[in-house]
């Protein structure tokens, strides 16, 4: 349970700010609780989400649907993997986590874990740098060799990723054929200079990583829709 939401302070300061306000104060903590902060990152504030669980308040669809993928994307994996970490520091709490911000910060980089808009609104620069510096295609970009397919992979997502901010609707197939991506793909070389070539079924696994596009033909309309 969260360690604000127990207190008698916390509780009487509570009621004198905005919801906004609740939210936006986790993000001056030094250490979180797992269920803190995968809150957060679902962009409910703790308070909320703990009122939820525990069944004081009732609560939208919507908010139901974020506290699932709360504890399931985020805390329940968080621990688990904590729990395997003999080496990592963290205080055990009530079945709980509490860690410093930037380790949390760090796991959900190297897992990939996007964050809404809500939570990078607050997010400190600090943490901000933390998140880009141990995300893998960042990882890959930096220390693997640039004739390795983790090297092109990681470019090739980059350009990706410019491509689909221009064009947000646009197809895989479409993104293939994209100067900026065949030119790309032809930069591409093995360390004794030959080209190194990838099947566009690789390319598109690439592509999904990060930017999931729904496949098979749309159902057909019955006669009586």
């Amino acid at each position: 349970m969260s360690r604000k939401y127990e207190t008698i302070l916390w509780q009487t300061l509570k009621s004198q700010l905005s919801e906004e306000e609740v939210y936006s104060s986790y993000f001056h903590q030094d250490l979180l609780s797992s269920s803190e902060f995968a809150a957060l990152a679902v962009a409910l504030s703790p308070d909320r989400y703990h009122e939820i669980i525990n069944g004081i308040t009732s609560a939208s669809d919507e908010e139901y649907s974020l506290c699932s993928q709360a504890n399931t994307k985020i805390r329940l994996p968080l621990i688990r993997f904590m729990l395997k970490q003999p080496k990592t520091k963290y205080i055990l709490s009530e079945e709980d986590i509490i860690m410093p911000f930037a380790y949390l910060i760090e796991w959900v980089a190297r897992h990939k874990i996007l964050f809404p808009k809500r939570f990078v609104k607050y997010l400190p620069d600090s943490l901000k740098h933390i998140y880009i510096q141990f995300h893998p295609r960042n990882i890959a970009l930096r220390e693997e060799s640039k004739y390795g397919t983790p090297y092109h992979k990681a470019r090739f997502q980059e350009v990706v990723d410019e491509c689909i901010e221009k064009e947000p609707e646009i197809a895989p197939a479409d993104i293939l054929e994209k100067d900026i991506i065949t030119n790309l793909l032809k930069s591409f070389h093995r360390e004794e200079g030959k080209n190194r070539s990838y099947k566009p079924r690789t390319l598109k696994g690439w592509i999904a990583e990060d930017h999931p596009f729904p496949h098979g033909r749309p159902k057909k309309r019955s006669e009586t829709d």
